[in-house]
């Protein structure tokens, strides 16, 4: 028979057993970053149906999702958690306690060119409060942000905040609001394209040079947050939209600090617009200060009518979302991951014979009990393979039992650091490998 090379499809993760240990352990330290900030968790279908999912996307989304037929139904994957869980809400609103605080961690899918720190296939983490129309809210939100990148303890970090209605209320001051779509999607690109890409693209869409001058300067506009504050208030802008945005970007700030952010953990950079069409007024990316080639690992803002499409309620939102993929890849293409954990296990418990047997498993009862993971070892294998395959994957302890040991009423147990081996009592042994 012939055989097939075994391959993956491309922008398809997979991981050792290493890797996964410290990805589930970021995954966790997010949950309960999550959780612990009142935000309960919620899972959605990987496969929606593509007249529900594609309702508000349009244009680029379109191209960016996996989609097929089976039968007379066309179905997605999901490409992000947002409009999934405002399909959810619409759904279930009746069920639902307003405002609405959820958590999501998923999988999701890109049908995107795969390229460093892009892949098809990755995890969102995301949290939302769905119901609640005052900006300071929003505030809260990205103190959880700010309080979720520290527990991972990544390094110092910096949060980009800004408010599409700054954009929005310019775009009604130049008579250019048909554009704007297009320019934001433009204008999002600014930090990746450079400004004369930018305004030949500006120009592709019919953009005068004073239009495009006013835009750019505006984009620029990037620092601490009292500094910043002040050029926005004197630049000149009398429409209401963008005295709303600014008002808005102020409570919004106000609120951050309120809740956990520090002073230079924040700053305002109005480049930031986030691609996507449904956000409506703050919008926020986070980077992580010594991986700026790493792009935002936690982003998100306000939507403030995303659930239209499917209810005529009003469900105003704002959420982050971790993109724990990327993070943990650039992480470990630094070289910045502790990857000496082979195995969950904390110890290997050994039977010497076939008489051990039950004590054996006794004991592997009691410790899992504990909470120490442990694997047992009850096959006719010499003690020498035991132990060389507990130094190959870092577990730290071996406990045997054999004759003598079940005699005593003791386990012998070998320090796999030290070389240590002393003889404990099962109560001594628990109390040792749960501290």
């Amino acid at each position: 028979m012939s055989k097939v090379t075994p391959r993956r499809p491309s922008g398809f993760p997979e991981y050792t057993p290493a890797e996964q240990i410290v990805f589930n352990g970021m995954l966790a330290t997010i949950r309960q970053s999550y959780e612990t900030a009142g935000f309960g968790p919620i899972e959605t279908p990987a496969l929606e149906l593509a007249e529900v999912l594609l309702a508000k996307g349009g244009g680029e989304t379109e191209q960016e999702v996996f989609r097929f037929e089976k039968g007379s139904k066309d179905y997605v994957m999901h490409y992000d958690l947002t409009v999934p869980m405002a399909r959810y809400v619409a759904e279930h609103q009746n069920d639902l306690v307003f405002p609405f605080r959820r958590s999501q961690i998923q999988k999701v899918w890109r049908a995107e060119r795969t390229q460093k720190g892009r892949s098809r296939e990755f995890y969102q983490c995301d949290a939302d409060v769905i119901g609640e129309t005052d900006v300071a809210i929003d505030g809260e939100v990205i103190g959880l942000a700010a309080a979720t990148i520290r527990a991972l303890n990544v390094g110092a970090f910096t949060i980009r905040i800004n408010n599409r209605k700054l954009l929005t209320g310019l775009y009604e001051e130049l008579n250019v609001t048909d554009q704007s779509t297009a320019l934001l999607r433009i204008i999002d690109k600014l930090e990746k394209i450079g400004e004369a890409t930018v305004r030949e693209e500006m120009a592709k869409i019919g953009l005068d040079g004073e239009a495009a001058d006013m835009l750019l300067s505006m984009a620029k506009l990037s620092g601490p947050v009292d500094e910043v504050l002040s050029k926005l208030r004197a630049f000149g802008v009398t429409n209401n939209t963008y005295i709303r945005g600014l008002e808005e970007l102020e409570r919004a700030i106000e609120a951050a600090q309120a809740s956990g952010v520090a002073e230079g953990e924040l700053v305002i950079d109005c480049s930031i617009a986030r691609g996507l069409d449904y956000y409506t007024s703050t919008v926020f990316e986070t980077v992580i200060n010594d991986m700026l080639d790493l792009g935002s690992v936690c982003s998100g803002g306000r939507y403030d009518d995303l659930a239209s499409y499917y209810t005529d309620r009003s469900l105003p939102g704002v959420g982050i979302s971790v993109g724990i993929t990327r993070l943990f890849d650039g992480l470990k293409s630094l070289g910045r991951l502790d990857l000496s954990r082979q195995s969950t296990s904390q110890a290997i418990v050994l039977a010497l014979d076939e008489s051990a047997w039950g004590a054996v498993g006794e004991l592997g009862v009691k410790l899992r009990a504990a909470g120490v993971p442990c694997e047992l070892a009850l096959a006719d294998t010499k003690p020498a393979k035991v132990f060389a395959r507990a130094d190959k994957l870092n577990i730290p302890y071996v406990l045997i039992i054999g004759e003598k040991e079940r005699a005593a009423g003791t386990v012998a147990i070998k320090d796999m650091r030290s070389g240590e081996q002393t003889d404990l009592g099962v109560s001594e042994v628990l109390k040792k490998l749960s501290n």
